[in-house]
């Protein structure tokens, strides 16, 4: 049997330095992947190198996406990694049974969090199964400073009200044109960014031991990582529900920032434990040609945002979905399309949330409906993730787009358990190319190809899904998906 090269290696909390010598270009080729769109590239034949980006970098790479590839590449390439751990540990107070969660999915995930913590890593978990409150529950038993990262002004005041409830203590807040950092600290992302260099914010960053990234999924981009660097905390973990783990390129790019998965929690585990609340998809489809010819948001505007059809279907639906005592969340994505349909429902008691409205009106007009006194809250993106609305059992997504992410995040508003609630009714508007209408054809309508993206997203939650061609009537989709979902719940029942 031949010998297996010796690789040796200096680990510490964020890096794994190779010492030379080692083979980099067969390493480099490991800890990289292929640019988007390269492949369209005509150049990319000639010099792929050129089109791929790579982790390892003067001599290191991130210490979570080494450990998330270390068996597979001692097996594939037949090397040995001789590894010199240098890590440092956090102080953690001694684990008491009587302060954990009566979920105990939420205890389980906290101890995977602390025996990870000397690089950290990364928590798939259900939206609605408490990923702030074990966020929580781990900066309570930790020695030290810790920071709890979103990515939006509306989740920050809610992330903080919901840790300081559980660790009993003043949660710091930074964002908001607010420094106010203590032992525990809720920031948003922008604001970090803009000030990682800043020398007022220097001493509490160097002093940071945790962050925990809400939503990992919408911030693996650049700024995260250089965030991250600017800190170099003894732990990174990432909060999400959904992440494409099965693309090359997220998977890289999460366990770099973080390191690798520590603990799942799937909707279909919190449903049979019964932490979530029963959910049926309806794909509604119209049969609509489009504008080929027309620039993406020309048609968008066109066929979605400002189409008089598409709008009717959408106010048809909400109009008898109030009918039938349902909580309705009316979700699109253009701002301008907000106002659209508020003017035509200003019959109906609701409120909008939108970038233009201001934090504290979303928060009140979220209270608004969970405590009945609107049925329904028309938003756009703003609301499709990290924001609680237990009283919702209806969702209409009127957004057309093909983002999977946003398809899972948004049915993840309705999930949870509230009195009284049934399930949830989640109504996906999209579209289907009339007969004979090809890709070729001057009325494609390339929203119908986002229609199946986003079927094939919710499907992979394991949440049926059945889809429904419009047939003019919104009484027939509504009464079709109670239909269905009173099946599930007797399924569910026995």
């Amino acid at each position: 049997m031949a010998k297996r090269l010796k690789i040796r290696i200096k680990l510490t909390n964020r890096y794994a330095e190779f010492l030379t010598p080692y083979p980099d270009t067969e390493l480099k080729e490991c800890f990289s992947y292929i640019k988007p769109g390269a492949y369209f590239n005509p150049y990319y034949r000639n010099n792929p190198t050129q089109y791929r980006y790579h982790f390892l970098k003067y001599d290191r790479v991130p210490s979570g996406l080494f450990l998330a590839l270390k068996d597979q590449i001692e097996k594939e390439w037949a090397v040995r990694f001789d590894i010199d751990y240098q890590r440092k540990k956090i102080k953690f107070e001694e684990w008491e049974d009587e302060e954990g969660s009566d979920r105990k999915y939420q205890n389980e995930c906290v101890l995977a969090m602390r025996k990870a913590s000397k690089v950290g890593g990364i928590i798939l978990a259900a939206t609605g199964t408490g990923k702030t409150y074990i966020a929580a529950k781990y900066f309570h038993g930790m020695h030290g400073t810790g920071v709890f990262i979103v990515d939006e002004l509306g989740l920050l005041a809610q992330a903080r009200d919901e840790i300081a409830q559980v660790l009993g203590e003043s949660v710091g807040m930074i964002g908001n044109m607010k420094f106010k950092p203590a032992r525990i600290t809720v920031a948003t992302v922008q604001t970090l960014q803009r000030h990682r260099r800043d020398p007022k914010f220097l001493p509490w960053m160097r002093s940071l031991k945790t962050v925990i990234i809400d939503e990992l999924h919408e911030m693996l981009g650049k700024r995260n990582h250089d965030i991250v660097s600017s800190i170099e905390p003894l732990a990174c973990f990432g909060l999400t529900a959904t992440l494409q783990m099965q693309k090359k390129i997220v998977r890289m790019r999460a366990t770099a920032l973080t390191g690798p998965v520590i603990y799942k929690f799937p909707y279909q585990e919190g449903l049979k434990r019964k932490y979530l609340s029963p959910a049926i998809t309806i794909a509604l489809r119209i049969k609509r040609g489009g504008h080929a010819f027309l620039d993406k948001w020309e048609e968008y505007d066109k066929v979605i945002a400002k189409s008089s059809f598409h709008n009717d279907i959408v106010e048809r639906l909400i109009r008898y979905g109030i009918k039938r005592k349902r909580f309705i969340l009316q979700l699109v994505k253009r701002p301008k399309h907000v106002r659209i349909l508020s003017k035509r429902l200003k019959d109906i008691p609701h409120k909008l949330a939108y970038g233009a409205i201001k934090v504290r009106d979303r928060i009140a007009a979220r209270q608004e409906l969970e405590n009945k006194t609107i049925p329904l809250l028309i938003a756009n993106q703003v609301f499709k993730k990290g924001t609680n609305i237990k009283r919702i059992d209806m969702i209409i997504d009127a957004a057309g787009l093909p983002n999977e992410n946003d398809a899972q995040q948004k049915l993840g508003r309705g999930v949870r358990l509230c009195d009284g609630k049934r399930g949830l009714i989640y109504i996906d508007v999209g579209f289907i190319n009339p007969a004979g209408v090809t890709k070729d054809s001057y009325n494609w309508n390339r929203f119908a190809k986002a229609a199946k993206k986003r079927k094939r997203a919710l499907a992979r939650l394991d949440i049926p899904v059945y889809e429904y061609e419009w047939n003019g009537s919104a009484k027939d989709v509504i009464r079709f998906a109670e239909r269905k979902l009173e099946k599930l719940l007797a399924k569910l029942e026995k």
